[in-house]
């Protein structure tokens, strides 16, 4: 359950509306699940509350819970996993941020051997999110009732009557655009 009610990258601001008011709830069923000894999601869960909180710059709020989630995958996957890299890496910010350099190193140069494998697991985290179906609500003029559109890209609206979206080709140089484009001279 807890692994579907927070959902959303915590460190981008857009999400903030959402993962706000579910951040006490998570944070209770991160401690709850820590209590009954429950590794996964609980782990994940202070990871991403921290991540959250560290994305608003609230360092001392953050840090124990990245703590929190350091020593859960620790025990569950052992030192050397990629995960436990990545819960170092994260651990190690706030001590950055807060000037801590002393209390980062170590932990950068514990993740540091780990970090391609750990690359790699966020690399599929991310290729994993992005295969999810995003719904998007169009709005239909005229009073129509809007419809959900999975997977739209950008000139694929159903009421978008232009050309497909298509890359443009970057032209070369400062000569060429004025040929191209004569008014840009002016």
């Amino acid at each position: 359950m807890g692994q579907r009610a927070f959902v959303g990258y915590p460190g981008d601001v857009r999400n903030w509306p959402i993962l706000d008011p579910l951040a006490p709830h998570a944070l209770a069923v991160a401690r709850r699940g820590d209590e009954a000894e429950i590794a996964e999601p609980t782990g994940r869960l202070f990871n991403d509350l921290g991540l959250l909180l560290h994305a608003k710059a609230d360092y001392a709020e953050a840090e124990p819970l990245f703590r929190r989630a350091l020593a859960i995958d620790e025990q569950s996957y052992g030192p050397d996993h990629p995960t436990v890299a990545i819960r170092l890496n994260n651990l190690a910010q706030p001590l950055q941020a807060t000037n801590r350099l002393a209390e980062a190193e170590p932990l950068m140069r514990r993740a540091q051997p780990t970090r391609s494998e750990a690359l790699t697991l966020m690399a599929e985290a991310y290729r994993h999110h992005r295969a999810t179906p995003q719904v998007i609500i169009v709005p239909v003029p005229c009073g129509g009732s809007p419809e959900p559109v999975r997977n739209v890209k950008p000139g694929k609206y159903p009421h978008d009557k232009r050309e497909p979206w298509r890359p443009q080709r970057a032209i070369p140089n400062k000569a060429e655009r004025l040929r191209r484009f004569p008014a840009l001279s002016a």
